[in-house]
């Protein structure tokens, strides 16, 4: 059985991206204006958070205020070990939101056992929105947790407002320069 709030993100994440999709752009039978209304103002919300949440260049990349589990899952890569998917999309969407370009992030996978350019490049530019109209988004702290990537939290990491690992580099970004 799911908890309440997996239920919840489950449920959001499926309508994030039936509108993405545009499914409700084209109804098959007129819309009643209010439903109108209500699906344009659920657009301008989803426009405003993806402003929000966009890349955003944080100048580069600072080893010491990665999250603990962005520095296991990249020290994993550079060490040559097969990245499980999840830990691979995350890593890609996090160095996509802190700025990274796709192909310095592209260099990162080149030890990858099994390798293979295009299908990198690929999974690269889908998930960054070079190649398509979505650019996704780093999965929350507890999507880590749930996916066993969520690896030595510190106490920065407990902290109940903290549940996001790019909120993490921000918030060491912060206190560097306070």
């Amino acid at each position: 059985a799911l908890e309440r709030s997996s239920y919840i993100r489950l449920l959001q994440e499926r309508v994030r991206t039936r509108v993405e999709e545009g499914l409700w752009s084209r109804p098959s039978v007129p819309a009643h204006p209010g439903v109108k209304e209500l699906i344009n103002g659920l657009r301008m919300k989803v426009e405003s958070r993806k402003r929000r949440y966009s890349p955003t260049d944080l100048g580069r990349m600072s080893i010491t205020r990665l999250p603990p589990c962005m520095k296991q899952i990249l020290g994993m890569a550079q060490a040559g070990e097969n990245l499980p998917h999840h830990a691979r999309f995350a890593l890609v969407a996090f160095l996509n939101g802190i700025g990274m370009s796709p192909d310095d992030i592209f260099r990162i996978f080149t030890t990858a056992p099994d390798f293979k350019e295009d299908i990198v490049r690929y999974q690269i530019d889908h998930i960054t929105g070079t190649t398509s109209a979505t650019s996704y988004s780093m999965p929350n702290c507890e999507t880590m947790k749930s996916g066993g990537i969520c690896f030595n939290p510190d106490s920065l990491c407990e902290k109940e407002w903290l549940n996001n690992p790019l909120y993490y580099y921000r918030i060491k970004g912060k206190k560097k320069h306070s």
